[in-house]
């Protein structure tokens, strides 16, 4: 987290070096992020990053969770808005998502958060454990009968990051929504032959 001296910065100057970092982080893998980039971009002496953050993964990890907190809100306010229906909120998720990332000018940010995460999912606290503690209570689980609630949310949370990371390297955005689309059928409905009884 970054440092009380940084909260008392300007929050024009705040911006900035988020704005730059937000780019450096776009523009190239974390191992390949070059602090110096950053500092010499937002205007700043390497003394006073170094005042703000502890390192590069102390600045990348505040900026994940102040994404982390948005997609927070966003799967919560969508989820209530369906009352749980977790297909039509979770399409609705995806939407909103959309709307917000994809003419992002800092996409290339999500596409390297999800490989580094990828890449670290042993050193880091699961987001979709947390995530699911905060709406388990707004989700409809009424006519599910699958015992593990959370690991059925974690399975929808994957398929959305991983659609919102095709979606985000790909053109055809409707192409890949519809490809979404599908996988939330199959998620909910299944893919066998209801039996006559």
């Amino acid at each position: 987290m970054p440092s009380k001296t940084f909260f008392n910065l300007d929050i024009r100057k705040q911006k900035k070096l988020i704005h730059c970092s937000l780019l450096e982080f776009s523009k190239n893998s974390y191992s390949d992020v070059s602090i110096n980039r950053i500092i010499k971009n937002a205007q700043i002496s390497r003394g006073s990053f170094y005042m703000y953050f502890t390192d590069k993964e102390d600045l990348f990890m505040y900026i994940i969770n102040s994404y982390n907190e948005k997609l927070s809100k966003i799967v919560r306010n969508n989820l209530s808005l369906y009352k749980g229906n977790l297909r039509l909120g979770f399409v609705s998720i995806y939407d909103d998502i959309m709307s917000v990332v994809g003419e992002f000018k800092y996409k290339g940010f999500f596409k390297n958060a999800f490989m580094f995460f990828d890449l670290n999912k042993n050193h880091y606290t699961n987001p979709v454990h947390t995530l699911y503690n905060e709406v388990k209570d707004i989700v409809d689980f009424s006519n599910i009968e699958y015992e593990d609630k959370e690991f059925l949310f974690a399975i929808f949370m994957q398929n959305l990051i991983s659609n919102l990371a095709i979606a985000l390297r790909e053109e055809n955005r409707k192409k890949i929504r519809e490809y979404y689309l599908k996988k939330i059928d199959i998620l909910c409905y299944g893919i066998y032959k209801k039996e006559d009884k």
